[in-house]
């Protein structure tokens, strides 16, 4: 009986790191196909003009775009809990303050989609931190692991982060829009989610190279 329980045990520390691969995983595929299919159904949405979150929040007359709105603002909600599972389920294997940073990041996220962005101050601050920190986590990866994986961490976190500051300057003045630009911070976020959730999920291989704190 105690060597089952030894044995079950062994199987759920093993299988954790998957666990939270799958979600990283999906939470970038959540959220790159809520962008895409709510910007197909908001008509004459423009990338240039409006900012992503400008597909859950009001238009010029005042109203939700549906269902638009709907489907971004469910996208957001699936995304912000499948980062926190991520993060929590990982918390005990993987380095802690990546695992801190993806529980971070999906509250930034839950805040996008409850507070719209004609809401204001509310709204900027949930984007800031899911943008600020989902760069920093995978720069955070980068610093906890090694290999290919660890390169291409640092280069999606350094992107992500650089564009974040350029849209913190320029806003919408630049040739991309502020539509364009603020894509650029999100996603090489969203790539680095379903990569690095990938590479979880492969496993003994790759918790080889995960250093844990």
């Amino acid at each position: 009986m105690a060597q089952s329980s030894w044995r079950d045990a062994l199987a759920v520390e093993t299988d954790r790191p998957r666990l939270a691969g799958g979600a990283l995983a999906g939470a970038g595929l959540v959220l790159t196909t809520g962008i895409t299919v709510s910007g197909a159904l908001y008509p004459d949405y423009s990338i240039h003009a409006q900012t992503i979150s400008a597909l859950g929040g009001h238009d010029a007359s005042g109203q939700l775009v549906q269902p638009a709105a709907l489907v971004f603002t469910l996208a957001l909600a699936l995304t912000g809990v499948l980062l926190i599972v991520a993060g929590v389920t990982g918390w005990p294997t993987i380095d802690r303050p990546v695992a801190g940073g993806l529980c971070l990041t999906g509250l930034g996220v839950l805040g996008v989609g409850a507070f719209p962005e004609h809401l204001g101050a509310p709204h900027a601050i949930s984007a800031l931190v899911a943008f600020a920190g989902g760069g920093a986590t995978a720069l955070g990866a980068a610093r906890a692991t090694r290999g290919p994986i660890r390169w291409l961490s640092a280069l999606l976190g350094t992107w992500a982060l650089g564009a974040l500051v350029a849209f913190l300057v320029f806003f919408g003045d630049t040739p991309l829009g502020v539509g364009g630009l603020e894509r650029l911070i999100s996603i090489p976020i969203q790539g680095w989610a379903m990569v690095f959730g990938g590479w979880l999920i492969g496993g003994a291989d790759n918790r080889s190279s995960v250093k844990t704190h």
